[in-house]
């Protein structure tokens, strides 16, 4: 028996403006509930270790909640700007690794809880995490689930404090709540109940009744641990690997009562789903899922029976809790599936290419190297992602076959357009590779001038307070939810000249897949009075069921590999990919050949050209609406009118060349 430990951590990783807003709404005030945070002082002395950007660090402090977490525990700030990329979970691994090791030898002294932004938390969780350490054990799993944050967030803030705006919710209270709001995601795992399933699922749920629910999971977070060693590899995702590396003795608990332990995770009720499969789960699709990546320890964890409660003990319970084992018997019965190592996991090099491809930092790789050189040194970890950049190239400089190569060779040739001689602002959450590429191609094509921004650090602006006011701006926009993109247009009005033209890049132009957007969908924009700026011309890529089913199936063929320890692909998907490129390379020239998006339904990209409305415009728009409408065979349509014709299901003619221009 180790003595206990002599100083608690608690852990947070948050980036992005959307995660830092639901933290403060949400996490934050359910962390100072006092049976969380404030009892951990009771164990032993406590230190709050946020994670983030530069900045997000000032939004976060100037929260009117965070000087009652500074009354209650040491904090300190940990920036982690060389560390964020679009691969979040790869982000955590990494965020968590780093703090574990800043602390050094004392890390096998230490009691660390580590959290995630979206959690609710309900009173008494972290103390009785906290307190198994404490009796001894090396590691504390447990087990959560989604609910959509439409319907759970305003249930949650009627219980905070009045005056502090603290939120103390009990756990049958939160389970209670969650029952009534789950996520479709969670509601996608249940194996009694739905129409149809998530067949790469990693938990299962079975609804006792109303007010009882129980979960079998194979993924469990862990969320506290006490080192055993000073020395670990990160070789997998943290719910992967920290558990099996830093606890090698196996000291490991499950929380399996959600009085002792609650948190739910908020998320949009829209958030995307995996492709689901009809009918509920067979313990032989649940095997077959589980092959190419759980581990040992997730295995085990498949062994407990967690339980959502929000009262006493349900009738129904124990024929749940039967129900639930025969199923699980049943995944290991004919041809249990073979557990993949912890370390080195088959899937970890897969998750720091896309790190390192996405990553905002121009240090990333330096980092990743510092965090991961004892799992990568002498092995090729990176083959895959060697093999798959020679076939395919990546973002942005793409092969000509690449399925967005006809979406970045456009974006790219507007950035020149725009940039001819001009000052350039562009706004966006690009990876730093795509950034350098863009200012690159602006200083080529002659622009003066070229600054970035990221589109979080848009706010709106006084024109008596900017000092550079720039001919041109380009934005990123990498969805088709238009919702926030009123508040970027007049967030970058002031810094613009009165006749600069903004061009917004719709669509993940610089993924990998092909991906779709609904034209009409995307088009139907209302005019905003607040931004001031209408659509002037619209250019797009179209893309039919044809080039989509070619060029995913070429990428679903560049994504195998063998599952094994080796990073390399088999060779007969390689073959099929390679056998599938020439067709790509003509999908993607004959979209070169479409001159306009006119009755193209989908999208694989679109770029829409915004240019200021003056007021006289506004009124002359309004008198010449009818007389445009009258002459729509010409083409020659008033930008207001246009979007009534939009809004109606009309389809004005909308050129994809410069010189077919809306007027």
């Amino acid at each position: 028996m180790r003595q206990p430990p002599t100083e608690v951590q608690v852990v947070l990783p948050v980036w992005g403006r959307s995660y830092v807003r639901q933290f403060l709404d949400l996490c934050l005030p359910t962390l100072l509930a006092q049976g969380n945070v404030p009892a951990l002082a009771q164990f032993a002395p406590c230190t709050f270790v946020l994670m983030t950007r530069q900045r997000d660090a000032a939004t976060i402090t100037s929260h009117p909640l965070w000087p009652l977490l500074e009354a209650c525990c040491r904090i300190r700030i940990d920036l982690i700007d060389d560390l964020v990329s679009r691969s979040s979970s790869t982000v955590l691994t990494l965020a968590y690794a780093r703090a574990i090791r800043t602390r050094g030898a004392a890390m096998a002294d230490t009691c660390f809880l580590l959290l995630v932004s979206d959690y609710v938390v309900a009173d008494g969780s972290l103390r009785n995490a906290a307190a198994r350490i404490f009796a001894g054990a090396s590691g504390v799993l447990a087990g959560n689930f989604q609910i959509t944050v439409e319907g759970g967030r305003k249930r949650i803030l009627d219980h905070a404090d009045p005056l502090d705006r603290v939120v103390s919710i009990a756990s049958r209270d939160l389970v209670e709540l969650a029952l009534s709001t789950l996520h479709p995601a969670t509601i996608a795992n249940t194996v009694d109940g739905p129409a149809a399933h998530d067949p790469s699922g990693n938990r299962l749920f079975w609804q006792v009744d109303e007010r009882c629910m129980i979960g079998r999971f194979f993924l469990m977070h862990m969320i506290a641990l006490r080192p055993e060693v000073t020395r670990f590899v990160v070789g997998a995702p943290s719910d992967y690997g920290l558990i099996p590396e830093l606890c090698p003795s196996g000291a490991v608990v499950a929380i399996t009562d959600s009085d002792e332990y609650m948190t739910v995770e908020c998320q949009p009720a829209s958030r995307r789903l995996p492709a689901l499969a009809f009918g509920a789960a067979t313990p032989s699709a649940v095997a077959a899922s589980l092959e190419p990546w759980a581990t040992r320890q997730h295995h085990a964890n498949i062994a407990h029976t967690l339980v959502f409660h929000c009262g006493g003990e349900s009738l129904g319970l124990p024929a749940a809790r039967e129900k639930s084992d025969v199923f699980v018997a049943a995944i290991y019965r004919d041809d249990p599936p073979k557990a993949q190592p912890h370390r080195l996991h088959p899937l970890w090099a897969r998750s720091l290419e896309h790190h390192l491809a996405t990553a905002e930092h121009r240090d990333a790789a330096a980092a990743v190297e510092a965090l991961t050189s004892e799992a990568m040194s002498g092995l090729s970890a990176m083959s895959l992602g060697t093999w798959r950049r020679t076939l395919l190239g990546q973002a942005p400089t793409l092969r000509p076959w690449h399925p967005r190569y006809a979406d970045v060779t456009r974006l790219m040739s507007a950035v020149a357009r725009l940039a001819q001689g001009s000052t350039l602002l562009i706004v966006s959450q690009a990876p730093a590779r795509v950034r350098d590429a863009l200012e690159a191609t602006a200083r080529a094509a002659g622009s003066s001038l070229v600054m970035q921004i990221d589109t979080d650090d848009v706010v709106p602006a006084r024109e008596d307070d900017v000092s550079i006011r720039f001919d041109a701006c380009v934005v990123l926009w990498p969805h088709d939810d238009l919702t926030e993109l009123d508040h970027v247009l007049g967030g970058v009005g002031a810094r613009l000249n009165a006749e600069a033209v903004i061009a917004v890049a719709i669509g993940h132009v610089f993924e990998d897949d092909p991906g779709e957007i609904a034209s009409n969908s995307v088009l139907d924009i209302r005019q905003n009075s607040g931004s001031g700026f209408v659509v002037e011309r619209v250019e797009g890529v179209p893309i039919n069921g044809w080039r989509s089913s070619v060029q995913c199936a070429m990428m679903a063929f560049a994504r195998r590999q063998v599952r094994a320890r080796r990073f390399s692909p088999s060779w007969l998907p390689t073959l099929l990919a390679a056998l599938l490129a020439p067709l790509s390379l003509l999908a993607n020239l004959m979209t070169f050949q479409i001159q306009t998006i006119e009755g193209q339904r989908r999208s694989s990209s679109l770029i829409l050209f915004f240019r200021r409305q003056s007021p006289v415009s506004v009124a002359a728009d309004k008198l010449r609406g009818v007389s445009a409408h009258q002459d729509g065979i010409s083409g020659k349509v008033s930008v207001s009118r246009k979007s009534s014709l939009l809004r109606a299901g009309g389809r004005p003619r909308v050129a994809a060349a410069d010189e077919h221009v809306l007027r």
